[in-house]
């Protein structure tokens, strides 16, 4: 797969990258939602057909798959990610090991391994880092599955969780800085930087795609407006102009963000800093799918971002608000809906 995904980055030095000429391929992830702006290189997208069946596991070949190249940060953010990764994928082949009682790798693994080990099903999966040549200029990526591929029309919002959005030890300025974006954030633990989703336009007779960005999500101050947010979110229309909001998705989705607050819950080694969740959630029905065989999942919750990640010795308590606040809003959606159906 790539050559082993460029030999899953050659230890983070990124002296012997073997450059991948890709730019007919590769193009921009059209269901991007964050991490936008005029400074920022895009996140990419490649089909898998490129990457040949032989070079997929089985588990990938039953199942559609598709990749996206996240750039790789020129600083330490970058460094870091790509160790949070590779240690993930260390950990994963660790613990399957262990299971299948083979001696080489049956060793123990440490508090902290353990608990990094618990995040891996709410991770996209990593399969390394790659250079590729535009305009003979080289750039690293990281290659990662794409979440929204198996879905048709994918809704998708990013979440920048926690009570900040800086490392400690940051300068007083950027502090400043990141405060003034959403001073809400330190009291619901959370802020939307962007959303995308399908509505029907009447006039054109077709489906349209809406985009919000980081400016809506500083927008909404109240938890009503964070409220109606999320509904329009959760609204899917499938094959008609009919509005409804999609409670079984919003069921789904809390049941993966109850199970990354156990993970949480259960941590009290790392700090993700700056991280975010991702939620993407079917906007079309069944029964509208022209292709039965990439019909994927109602809703997908994934954790994304992690060139902030640090040791600590406590628990992330403003990641932990974040999902509690999360979880309450759609909660009450759904009580407020039950409660309307029962009148």
């Amino acid at each position: 797969m790539l050559n082993e995904a460029s030999q899953r980055g050659n230890n983070f030095t990124g002296e012997q990258f073997p450059t991948l000429n890709l730019p007919m391929i590769v193009k921009p992830l059209e269901s991007q939602v964050g991490g936008l702006g005029k400074s920022k290189r895009r996140i990419l997208t490649m089909p898998s057909s490129i990457l040949g069946r032989e070079s997929l596991t089985c588990d990938e070949q039953r199942h559609s798959v598709g990749f996206v190249l996240k750039p790789v940060r020129e600083d330490h953010r970058g460094i870091r990610e790509i160790a949070f990764y590779e240690q993930l994928l260390r950990l994963s082949a660790l613990s399957k090991s262990r299971n299948d009682d083979d001696d080489e790798y049956n060793l123990e693994m440490s508090t902290s391994d353990m608990i990094l080990n618990m995040f891996y099903d709410f991770i996209p999966m990593y399969y390394g880092v790659v250079q590729i040549c535009k305009n003979s200029i080289a750039d690293r990526y990281i290659l990662l599955e794409d979440v929204t591929y198996p879905f048709q029309r994918p809704h998708v919002m990013d979440i920048k969780m926690g009570h900040q959005t800086w490392e400690p030890g940051e300068s007083s300025f950027k502090i400043d800085t990141e405060t003034t974006k959403y001073p809400m954030q330190h009291v619901y633990g959370f802020r939307i930087t962007g959303m995308r989703i399908f509505t029907w336009d009447s006039l054109s007779q077709s489906w349209v795609i809406q985009t919000l960005d980081k400016q809506y999500g500083r927008s909404l101050q109240t938890r009503d407006e964070l409220s109606r947010a999320f509904k329009v979110f959760f609204t899917t229309q499938h094959d008609s102009p009919m509005n409804h909001v999609n409670m079984e998705a919003i069921h789904t989705v809390l049941t993966q963000l109850y199970q990354v607050r156990q993970c949480f819950e259960s941590n009290s080694d790392f700090g993700f800093f700056a991280s975010s969740i991702l939620i993407v959630v079917e906007g079309c029905s069944a029964d509208c799918s022209n292709d039965t065989e990439r019909m994927g999942p109602l809703a997908k919750v994934k954790m994304i971002d992690f060139g902030h990640v640090q040791r600590r010795m406590e628990r992330d308590v403003g990641y932990l608000h974040g999902i509690a606040t999360l979880c309450d809003i759609l909660e009450n959606i759904i009580r407020k809906s039950q409660e309307t159906d029962n009148i």
